[in-house]
């Protein structure tokens, strides 16, 4: 059975007669168990901090700016990107990896200690500003500086919470003022949204509005797992999302030439009852294997490649509907894993396809994301091998934040070329070969969207799916594709971002989500590459409730 992607966005079921009760409960004064479980929030809050210095989470923050039409957002006019680790000092602080600059259309890489403003008079967006949102307040957030007033109950998926809203006693820049969802088993604030208030000086950076979702990675824990933002700006509606993951990674993350730390290969084989020696060609094999298990370790132990996780088996299923008609075979098994960040990039790391989640998310259907792994198989069936130097493992003994420097995973442009046409090939003699046309309209629409969005179309660590003139590798499958019309609702081209996956921020494994998907029911929901708001059905962790794989269940 060919799989369906599935819509990102996800609703609240809160039944009527909850509002109602709500409504009837608002504003009143906080009774003696309101107050208790206030006081327990409070000191769960410190313990964030903790966890935080403790895990160092890998945070991505992806930015776009919209025109404003009639009062609402229209088209993305532009983007920012940048994917850093949340450190504690003094403050949290966000160690930059990768950094977009928007408007010299580079990339700077490098450690940030940048100041926690959301944004700079040159208009660059700083990570600390969007990292200041995991908490409402890091020093000051206790009935001491707030005032905590009962506003009624609500279901967030199936964990109960106590509403409050949440105000400054003494309002200063900085101080957060908004709502708090509390659930109230063990007195963990899941949900926040509201702002930082500011001094108004037109001097200083302005605070913007934010929702911030936690999930409960293990018994009793509740961490940040994404951050909406959204605001009218000089005139443009900004948009961004910002998630965490890499709470658990085992592996250090500081690795020096001078550090005692091993990469470990996982699933090795016991070659005992082959043969005694080993051929020239079989030796190259392996050393070429060694090379994509060192790799492979690598990405995962930093948190920029998901483990082994459920959605691996799908694409690897897509895979094989391209290798068995064309008739290819290798001389190891091809998979396919996930690199969990949002820039739209595909590459091979040995026979490994590595196809990044915003990718997979921004897929329509099933014949565009075939249409991926072909020309990345395509690259492997050309003999376009990844540097063997990979297999000495020094090689890969590197700090986390140099992996976009010291990783070379992109094809040349020849060999992209090449790779295209043979993808091409492979497609017309597989079972997506009738569907062709649904694919070619998905590049259609990246080509239209990517002149504004220069960060998602940049790829980090392999190959973008279009060249120096941003025309898509794949341009021939639009031949015969429709003719892109945004205002026909039955024709779909791109989808929002996170509408077909989701990552585990405690294991960092990927799946496919599980929500209703709907049709346009007008412009306004056809939202290509867009970044859209933010919402879970919450579960605590362990829950046999359906929704449990978003509360850190293991896979």
């Amino acid at each position: 059975m060919r799989p369906t992607a599935l819509a990102f966005v996800l609703l609240l079921a809160v039944p009527f007669s909850l509002h109602a009760r709500n409504r009837s409960e608002a504003n009143k004064p906080m009774n003696g168990q309101d107050a208790a479980l206030v006081a327990k929030a409070v000191e769960h809050e410190a313990a964030i901090l903790s966890e935080i210095r403790k895990s160092t989470p890998i945070v991505e923050t992806y930015i776009q700016r919209d025109t404003i039409d009639d009062g609402g957002p229209g088209a993305p006019v532009s983007d920012y990107y940048f994917i850093s680790r949340a450190t504690v000092k003094k403050a949290l602080n966000a160690d930059i990896f990768v950094r977009r600059d928007q408007k010299k259309t580079q990339v700077k890489r490098g450690i940030g200690d940048i100041s926690t403003l959301v944004r700079t008079k040159n208009g660059v967006y700083q990570a600390d500003g969007f990292l200041d949102m995991v908490t409402p307040d890091q020093k000051h957030f206790d009935l001491k500086h707030y005032t905590f007033s009962y506003s009624g109950r609500e279901f967030l998926g199936s964990v109960r919470t106590r509403v409050f809203d949440v105000a400054a006693i003494k309002p200063s820049p900085g101080s957060f003022a908004g709502r708090v969802w509390i659930e109230d088993e063990g007195g963990n604030i899941v949900r926040f949204d509201g702002t930082f208030q500011g001094d108004h000086n037109p001097k200083h950076p302005r605070y913007l509005h934010f929702a911030s979702w936690r999930t409960n990675v293990q018994p009793g824990l509740w961490l940040p797992s994404a951050i909406f933002t959204e605001d009218t700006v000089e005139s443009t509606e900004l948009k961004a999302v910002t998630h965490f993951w890499g709470y658990a990674l085992v592996n250090a993350r500081s690795v020096d030439a001078s550090d005692n730390t091993s990469i470990h290969v996982d699933n090795a084989q016991d070659m005992s009852k082959d043969s005694p020696d080993v051929s020239p060609i079989e030796a190259s094999r392996l050393w070429y294997s060694q090379a994509e298990k060192n790799i492979l370790n690598r990405l995962t132990s930093g948190g920029v490649v998901a483990p082994d996780s459920s959605i691996d088996a799908v694409l690897q299923q897509i895979a094989t509907n391209i290798m068995v008609p064309n008739d290819i075979s290798f001389s190891s098994p091809v998979h396919c894993r996930v690199i969990l960040t949002a820039p739209l990039e595909a590459t091979t790391a040995g026979d490994t396809v590595l196809l990044s989640k915003g990718l997979i998310d921004s897929m329509p259907n099933e014949e565009s994301l075939a249409s991926i792994i072909a020309m990345e198989l395509a690259h492997l069936e050309l003999g376009h091998r990844v540097d063997t130097a990979y297999a000495f493992s020094d090689r890969l003994q590197f700090q986390d934040d140099a992996t976009y420097l010291r990783l070379k995973l992109r094809h040349s442009e020849k060999d992209n070329t090449a790779a295209a046409a043979k993808a091409v090939e492979l497609l017309k003699n597989s079972i997506y070969a009738t569907d062709l046309a649904n694919a070619g309209l998905f590049y259609e629409q990246l080509a239209v969207s990517a002149k504004a969005l220069h960060s998602l179309a940049d790829a980090q660590l392999g190959d973008s799916l279009l060249n120096r003139n941003g025309v898509p590798w794949l341009v021939a499958l639009e031949t015969g594709a429709p003719k892109l019309m945004p205002s026909n609702l039955s024709q779909v081209a791109a989808l929002p971002l996170g509408s077909n996956t989701v990552a585990n921020p405690w294991t960092d494994r990927v799946r496919l989500i599980d929500a209703t998907r709907y049709a346009p029911s007008g412009t306004f929901d056809k939202l290509p590459f867009e970044v859209t708001p933010v919402y879970y059905r919450l579960a605590r962790y362990g829950s046999s409730d359906k929704h449990a794989k978003l509360a850190g269940k293991a896979e």
